[in-house]
């Protein structure tokens, strides 16, 4: 009975020896694929800056060309509205001007026909 206690002694030593064993050899295994795990989120934080970095330069870049267009775009708002404003007085003084022609010419006319008129009347008179 001694003799089957300490084989179940060796028995037992024995897989306890190979159980923590595996363990170790698990732990590894895990610590392997955890690390490895842990890698490529870094690498895919690393890459996400990157890309982040990127779109906001490139939103910036928009911003400063819808700026820039805003401002062109006023510009020319401007130089239009300066124009339609010497059109309008340019309409404006052509209507007083051909107004101004159009009584001129009735006065002329006006004259015309009293001229007309009165050598017809000193005829008759004499």
């Amino acid at each position: 009975m001694a003799e089957v206690k300490e084989e179940l002694e060796k028995i037992v030593k024995k897989l306890v020896v190979n159980a923590v064993s595996d363990l170790e050899h698990q732990k590894k295994k895990i610590s392997k694929k955890v690390g490895k795990v842990i890698a490529a989120r870094e690498l895919e934080v690393a890459e996400a800056k990157e890309i982040i970095k990127g779109l906001e330069t490139i939103s910036q870049n928009q911003q400063n060309k819808i700026k820039d267009l805003r401002e062109k775009s006023d510009r020319e708002i401007k130089s239009l509205q300066e124009s339609i404003r010497k059109l309008t007085e340019n309409l404006e003084e052509f209507q007083n001007k051909e107004t101004k022609y159009a009584e001129l010419l009735e006065k002329r006319r006006q004259r015309e026909d009293n001229k007309q008129k009165r050598p017809n009347q000193l005829s008759k008179l004499f």
